[in-house]
C-alpha cells in the first residue's frame, strides 16, 4: 500500500530541472495533496503536478497491480492513461503503529499509475521481502529502465504489471518508552 510518500529538495530540484516546471511540490504528500508526475502527452513524456488520489464515490489513492486489467473502472486507463510518480521514499506504519520509511539508497523512486483527469493513484503489488515485515503490500515501483516502456508502449503494460519490485532499505522511527 502506498498512503504517503516523501519528496525531499535535492530531488524536488532535479525534477524541476528535468520537466522544466516553475516548482515542485516536495515534503510529505498525503491524499488529495499535489504531487509531481511523469505522463506521455502527444507521444512527448512530460512533467505534471496532479493530485494524490480519485475522488469517486470514496477517494482511492492505490489499485492493485494484479488485477487493474480485470476491473471495468481502469480497463481503459491504464491502457490510455499510465504515469510514473517519483519520490524519495514512501511510508508504511508497522502494527505498533510505528512510521517506516522505504528507499532506495542515493535514487529515486519511480513509482506506476494512472491517472484520470488530473488525479491519479499509484498501483500497488504482493510485498516483497524488503518490506513485507511491515505490510504485505507496496508500490509498484518500476526499475528506471522500465519507465519509458510504462508510459508510452501498451504492449509492455502487463508484463510490467507482473514485476517485481526491487529491495528496498528502510528506516524504522522508534517511539520513545513511557515509564509513567
Amino acid at each position: 500500500m502506498c498512503g504517503q510518500f516523501y519528496v525531499d529538495e535535492k530531488d524536488a530540484k532535479t525534477l524541476q530541472k528535468q520537466s522544466l516546471l516553475p516548482s515542485i511540490p516536495k515534503g510529505l504528500i498525503r491524499p488529495t495533496d499535489p504531487a509531481f508526475t511523469w505522463i506521455t502527452s502527444s507521444q512527448r513524456i512530460q512533467g505534471k503536478i496532479m493530485r494524490f488520489g480519485w475522488q469517486k464515490q470514496s477517494l482511492l489513492i492505490n489499485a492493485r497491480s494484479e488485477t487493474i486489467l480485470e476491473k471495468p473502472s481502469f480497463r481503459n486507463t491504464i491502457y490510455k492513461n499510465r504515469c510514473i510518480v517519483p519520490c524519495t521514499c514512501y511510508y508504511e506504519w508497522t502494527k505498533l503503529k510505528e512510521k517506516a520509511s522505504f528507499y532506495l539508497a542515493d535514487q529515486m523512486l519511480y513509482m506506476a499509475g494512472i491517472y484520470e483527469n488530473d488525479q491519479f493513484v499509484i498501483l500497488t503489488t504482493k510485498a516483497n521481502p524488503s518490506v513485507n515485515s511491515i505490510h504485505d503490500r507496496m508500490p509498484l515501483i518500476l526499475d528506471k529502465k522500465l519507465c519509458r516502456a510504462w508510459l508510452q508502449d501498451p504492449a509492455a503494460v502487463a508484463t510490467i504489471l507482473q514485476s517485481i519490485p526491487p529491495l528496498l532499505q528502510s528506516k524504522q522511527r522508534q517511539k520513545q518508552l513511557s515509564f509513567f
